[in-house]
């Protein structure tokens, strides 16, 4: 079962990373692997082409590089709204900063595009969130976790005594496991949150070859919930 990875992607984004790219037939659409096929699927309102790859190498790297290339769009056109607000947008026009103050932050801004057009960064993605339901059953299964979470519930109690809430004995949390996949490392990170407190534990899993990696994230793609 194929799994969705990116949306809104145009085709111009794939261009440096499939060589036979120039033959899809449509111009925007959602990314989706297939690992026990070794295929991409491009996904399109209008309908969707099926990339195959010869190896699970070739496929990851091209995970890795379209990843690499829509965090730098994003990023970039985030950057370039942030010094457009810093040199133009006033909520209070009457209250100013001196020029050099301005000049510095965007600088600033600046040589964060440098260092995002330098490659200087790992890709990371968040795969979802998976609630954990049964907090008994979790721990059996994890025990590694419970004084972290036994602490994360502790202090969640206090934070709800400090806000002058009744009854935070007895009151207990929404916990979470969040997922994200370090392809570039063949990597997957799991951090358990807890309500109001936030991360408690992280784990992390090396996987030694591509298959290995893409069928966890796979698996993980399947059971997390993901908020797009």
């Amino acid at each position: 079962m194929a799994f969705r990875l990116f949306v809104n992607v145009r085709k111009e984004e794939l261009i440096p990373y499939l060589e036979n790219v120039r033959e899809l037939k449509y111009d925007k659409g959602d990314i989706w692997i297939d690992v026990d096929k070794k295929a991409l699927i491009y996904d399109t309102v209008n309908g969707a082409d099926v990339i195959d790859f010869a190896d699970y190498d070739k496929l990851l790297n091209v995970i890795i590089g379209v990843g690499r290339e829509l965090y730098i769009r994003d990023m970039l056109n985030s950057l370039d709204r942030a010094r457009d607000y810093l040199t133009s947008y006033r909520r209070y026009p009457q209250l100013l900063m001196d020029e050099r103050e301005i000049d510095n932050l965007v600088s600033a801004i600046e040589r964060a595009k440098e260092h995002l057009f330098d490659g200087n960064f790992t890709l990371k993605i968040w795969v979802g969130d998976i609630e954990i339901k049964d907090l008994d059953s979790f721990i059996k299964e994890h025990l590694e976790t419970e004084r972290a979470i036994k602490d994360g519930i502790e202090r969640y109690r206090e934070l709800c005594w400090e806000s002058e809430e009744d009854d935070c004995d007895h009151v207990t949390p929404s916990i979470y496991e969040s997922i994200y996949a370090i392809p570039e490392d063949k990597r997957i990170i799991s951090i358990i949150n807890v309500d109001q407190v936030g991360e408690v534990y992280r784990t992390v899993k090396g996987y030694e070859d591509s298959y290995s990696f893409l069928k966890a994230l796979d698996e993980y793609e399947h059971i997390a919930v993901t908020r797009y």
